[in-house]
Formats: structure tokens, C-alpha cells, sequence
């Protein structure tokens, strides 16, 4: 008995050992903030290629200043918004149709997560627009501010997809493809490439950022589509993973190396 808990001891404190040794392990960091979109140009990165649909059809960017006092906006101004609306509709400039972000404020979070963390809230606008065409891409830019990342923002960006269907009388006429609600017809938001990635180093710590998707819950494993119905307002929240890896904590050899613990290949 006493020999099994000598061994279990010591298997404890090897283990213990690894996890400091280990140059991928789980820290919690602070993000300040994260932006997209005009953002006012708070960060300084001009004025702006990713602010506007990708399509050729003009986008409006609209904030507190554009709709100042406007009961219909959001808790998010960074939006970009399109298409006329029906003459029939009492329309303001918040009720085209349209997307706008929210990214966090000063949240803790953890790096080297299997499926990311979230960043900030998308939403979709989804209200009748008029017959005039709508984007079918935009970018998303996200800047990241955190002291783990240095005194400038971390950028990383990627084009989402855009299918805004046509809105048939039937939920039948719907493409099969995207509809999942019972009115018609649900528009769909598609991460077009999430293998892009940024990698950099600060203070001996070596990151890669990169987008993971959408997350309709937490606690959900993101998906790459965001589906959305006719009429109402969607949101998910947009998950990045931010991969690091951490300087060695392993002591430094002494006169009898063979005696002194590896660290843990990752």
C-alpha cells in the first residue's frame, strides 16, 4: 500500500513537471478589444478596402453619426447595410437589410483551445429589401488589442460569403440547400477560407491567429455557415483560435544532463 502511493506521488509530481515543461500549455489572457468593419478608423488603417461589399454593389457604412437617435439600430455601430427598402414599409436608415459586429471589451480568455474563443457578436439584419441587387461578399476585418500581443493590433481578416435568396411566396420554391426555417426563404453567411492565419512573435511567446467560424451557442463546435430568417434578426457569436507557444520552463542543464528531465515535445 505504502509503495502504490510513493508510485502514485511520483507520477504526480512527474506529471506536473511535463506541464511546465510544456511550451503549449493553456494561459488566460486579457483581450482590450476587438473592431471590424470603418470602426471609425480608430486603429489607423485607412479608410478602408474591407469596409464595402466585395461585389461591385455599393454598401452604405452607417453608425451613430449617420442614425444618430435611431430606435432601430442595434447595440453594435459598426454595420454595413443595403438595398432599398419597399415603398410599402415606414423605413428608416437602419431598416435595409444589413450586418453589423459587436467585438468584446476586456474579456479573459484562453489560449491553445481545441475550438477557439469568441471574439464578438455578427448579426445579420435580414429585413425585405427592394428588387435591387445585394452584396454577395463582404470582408470581415477584426482588430485585436491585448497586452499578451504588444502595443499594436493583432489584424487578421477573411471574406464571408453572402447568399441573399430571392424570397419566393413558398417555402417549397426555397433552395433546399439553405432553407432551414419555415419562412421563406433564409439567406446564408459562408466562411470562404478559413485557412488563412497570422503568425507572430512577443515577449518569447510565438502566436497564430485565425478565424474558427460561427457559433450560434456557447459550447457549440463552430460551423463555417450562418443561416438566417427572412425577417428577423440573427446573431452568433465569431470564434478565433489563438494558438501559443510559450518559452521552455524546463531548468537549465546541469553538470549531469542525463539526470535532468526533457521537456515535452509538442
Amino acid at each position: 500500500m505504502a509503495r502504490a502511493f510513493l508510485l502514485s506521488v511520483l507520477l504526480l509530481v512527474v506529471v506536473s513537471f511535463l506541464a511546465l515543461c510544456d511550451a503549449q500549455r493553456q494561459e488566460s489572457i486579457v483581450i482590450s478589444s476587438v473592431g471590424t468593419f470603418l470602426q471609425n478608423d480608430v486603429y489607423g488603417l485607412g479608410n478602408c478596402s474591407y469596409c464595402n461589399c466585395l461585389s461591385g454593389y455599393p454598401c452604405a457604412w452607417v453608425d451613430d453619426f449617420t442614425c444618430a437617435n435611431n430606435a432601430a439600430k442595434g447595440p453594435d455601430d459598426n454595420q454595413e447595410r443595403w438595398g432599398s427598402c419597399p415603398s410599402q414599409f415606414n423605413c428608416s436608415c437602419f431598416d435595409a437589410s444589413g450586418v453589423g459586429f459587436q467585438g468584446v471589451s476586456q474579456e479573459t480568455v484562453l489560449t491553445n483551445t481545441l475550438f477557439g474563443v469568441p471574439v464578438g457578436i455578427i448579426t445579420h439584419y435580414n429585413n425585405i429589401i427592394g428588387r435591387d441587387t445585394s452584396p454577395s461578399a463582404l470582408r470581415i476585418t477584426l482588430a485585436i488589442t491585448s497586452p499578451a500581443f504588444g502595443p499594436n493590433p493583432v489584424v487578421i481578416d477573411t471574406r464571408l460569403n453572402f447568399n441573399e435568396t430571392t424570397n419566393w411566396p413558398t417555402v417549397a420554391q426555397c433552395d433546399p440547400r439553405i432553407q432551414r426555417s419555415n419562412v421563406p426563404c433564409d439567406d446564408r453567411f459562408t466562411f470562404a477560407d478559413i485557412s488563412q492565419q497570422i503568425s507572430f512573435s512577443y515577449d518569447g511567446v510565438a502566436y497564430t491567429m485565425g478565424f474558427s467560424g460561427f457559433v450560434l451557442q456557447q459550447g457549440v463546435t463552430p460551423v463555417l455557415t450562418l443561416t438566417t430568417t427572412e425577417g428577423l434578426t440573427t446573431s452568433a457569436y465569431i470564434y478565433v483560435y489563438i494558438n501559443a507557444v510559450y518559452p521552455s520552463e524546463c531548468p537549465l542543464p546541469s553538470p549531469s544532463p542525463s539526470r535532468v528531465p526533457q521537456c515535452k515535445a509538442k
